[in-house]
């Protein structure tokens, strides 16, 4: 759960959260002696921007002004359910969350309570597993039911890459459209098609199917390599180079 509260507080406070004030500027030059020593590897040797290059959150807009407005908590609540699912909550599951909230804000103040009701989130059985549950479906001639809505398009998109539904696919299943083979055709082959989506998951597939981590092993120039100063015969260069990611 600390890494949940490290998680919502950056949220709501960007790098003010983990860094000094003196180190969100745009001229690094004018905080060099504060970089005395060497600072390599640890936080006070980052230099933050002062300029916002991405959307800010829910939570942020939560935390940024005095009281607890309900559409705020809830947008904030929604906002992290479906960051750590993939897929926006049910109206139950949101009350829920908003309560369990709502109840730590009354018992720590805003600012604690806020980051321990979020961090319950991160504890949701969607979060930490991707269910295939079928709770709707009829049966085929062999009892089996297929996947559908949210359930069908995370599969879809967990077998392909790591990151959340595309805007393509996510409105596909919001009307209904990911309940067919014919619908996870259609998807698949978009996304496939699609260059700019990027797609690790199929890579890493053929890497591990191919041994591609024990490629570097095999035919290798290893006294070129030893040549240039490496300190071993190459076989942790390869194993670096090559283990899937």
């Amino acid at each position: 759960m600390g890494v949940a509260e490290d998680i919502i507080r950056y949220m709501a406070y960007g790098p003010l959260s983990i860094a000094l004030p003196y180190q969100i500027t745009d001229d690094p030059k004018s905080i060099a002696d504060k970089m005395q020593g060497d600072i390599r590897g640890l936080p006070t040797s980052l230099v933050y921007s002062t300029k916002v290059v991405r959307p800010l959150t829910p939570v942020y807009d939560l935390m940024k002004d005095e009281g607890v407005a309900d559409e705020r908590l809830r947008a904030a609540v929604d906002h992290l359910f479906e960051a750590l699912t993939f897929r926006p909550p049910g109206r139950k599951e949101s009350d829920a969350y908003l309560a369990i909230v709502r109840q730590s804000i009354e018992k720590l103040g805003k600012e604690d309570g806020a980051v321990l009701g979020l961090s319950s989130i991160f504890l949701d059985r969607d979060a930490l597993f991707r269910s295939e549950l079928v709770g709707n479906g009829e049966p085929d001639r062999h009892g089996r039911v297929m996947l559908q809505d949210w359930e069908l398009g995370l599969a879809v998109n967990h077998a392909l890459r790591y990151i959340k539904p595309d805007e393509q696919l996510r409105k596909a299943i919001v009307e209904g459209r990911m309940r067919t083979r014919l619908d996870v055709k259609r998807e698949v082959e978009r996304i496939l098609a699609d260059d700019s989506n990027r797609k690790p998951r199929v890579l890493r597939f053929f890497r591990d199917y191919f041994d591609f981590d024990l490629g570097g092993y095999i035919c290798k120039d290893t006294k070129a390599l030893a040549k240039t100063g490496a300190r071993t015969r190459g076989q942790s260069h390869y194993r670096a180079c090559l283990m899937p990611r």
